[in-house]
């Protein structure tokens, strides 16, 4: 800008052209660009940094400087990336270990149902052949009886046989089916 607030555009003379070939060395910390902000809070990075920037020799000069304090901002970059992942996976594993123990527990309940099926099997066997068989003599009995005491002797033994058939027959389906 110049002295009345309007902004002008500055051309060099030609001997500042930097045609000539004549380089003249410049302020050190002018070709590093410090990036501010992004390395706050890493102790590796900033312990870098710090020594980098007390003595600017410390790493063989700025550039190895930086690319040491790039490489451990990477790795911790890796590291917070790592913790995160962990701590996903940490919960998933949480759930899964819910979802095993509500597995285990209708495992066993259903196991227990099963032995309780089988302790009634041999019974509900026993009283289904007893009921075929005393409904079938009754049949036949009831067919040949000649007095009326044996008919309804065979009818009672065919309503009783009748009877246990059908309790037996559903004696074991009233529970709960999964």
């Amino acid at each position: 800008m110049n002295n009345d607030g309007e902004n002008s555009l500055v051309i060099p003379d030609r001997d500042e052209s930097g045609s000539t070939g004549v380089q003249v060395a410049g302020d050190v910390s002018t070709y590093v660009a410090e990036a501010k902000g992004s390395f706050d809070g890493l102790p590796m990075t900033n312990a870098i940094g710090s020594i980098g920037a007390d003595n600017n020799r410390a790493f063989g000069g700025p550039i190895p400087q930086r690319l040491l304090q790039m490489s451990f901002f990477g790795l911790e970059q890796q590291l917070r990336e790592s913790q995160t992942e962990c701590r996903r996976l940490s919960t998933v594993v949480d759930d899964l270990r819910g979802r095993l123990q509500t597995a285990l527990v209708e495992n066993a309940t259903l196991g227990s149902t099963v032995k309780a099926d089988k302790s009634q099997k041999a019974p509900r066997t026993f009283a289904i052949a007893v009921g075929t068989g005393l409904t079938t003599f009754s049949t036949n009995s009831l067919r040949t009886s000649s007095t009326e005491q044996e008919r309804n002797l065979a009818l009672a033994g065919v309503l009783v046989g009748l009877v246990l058939l059908l309790v037996c027959w559903f004696w074991g389906s009233s529970g709960e089916k999964k």
